[in-house]
C-alpha cells in the first residue's frame, strides 16, 4: 500500500502539472515539474521522490483514463441514431489506437514525472546538506 504521503504530494505533483501546462511555451515539461514538486515535497532521497514522481503520474494516469471514459461515453450517447458508441472512432481499428496512443502518451508521463521527482529528491538532499562556515576579511 501506498502511505498516505506519497499520495498527497503526487496530488500536489498533479496539481502544478496542471497549472504548469496552462502556461504557453513552458507546458511540454510540465510532467517534469509536476515531479519536481511531488518529489521535493517528500523530503527524501532520490528514491523517495523518485517514487513521488511516479505516484504523480500514475494519479494523471488514472485522472486521463476518467477523462477518456467520459469522452467515449459521451461521443456515443451523443452519436446519430444507428452509430454504436466507438463507431465514431476513425477506422476499425480506431478503439485499439486510441489505446495505444494513451498508453504511450501515458507511459511518457510518468518516466518523466519520475525523473522530475528523482530530480527534487535530489534537490532537497542538495538543500539539506550542511555547508561549511565562510571565513569573512574583515
Amino acid at each position: 500500500m501506498i502511505a498516505t504521503k506519497y499520495l498527497k504530494n503526487g496530488a500536489l505533483g498533479v496539481v502544478a502539472m496542471i497549472v504548469v501546462g496552462l502556461v504557453p511555451m513552458i507546458g511540454p515539461v510540465a510532467p517534469l515539474v509536476g515531479g519536481g514538486v511531488a518529489g521535493y515535497r517528500q523530503r527524501e532521497d532520490v528514491k523517495g521522490g523518485a517514487i513521488a514522481g511516479l505516484v504523480s503520474g500514475l494519479l494523471w494516469t488514472l485522472l486521463t483514463l476518467v477523462l477518456l471514459i467520459v469522452v467515449v461515453v459521451g461521443a456515443g450517447l451523443t452519436a446519430p441514431p444507428g452509430v454504436g458508441p466507438l463507431n465514431w472512432l476513425p477506422a476499425a481499428g480506431g478503439g485499439l489506437y486510441v489505446g495505444v496512443l494513451f498508453a504511450v502518451m501515458n507511459a511518457g508521463v510518468c518516466a518523466a514525472t519520475t525523473l522530475g521527482g528523482a530530480i527534487g529528491g535530489a534537490l532537497v538532499k542538495e538543500a539539506q546538506r550542511p555547508t561549511p562556515p565562510r571565513e569573512v576579511d574583515v
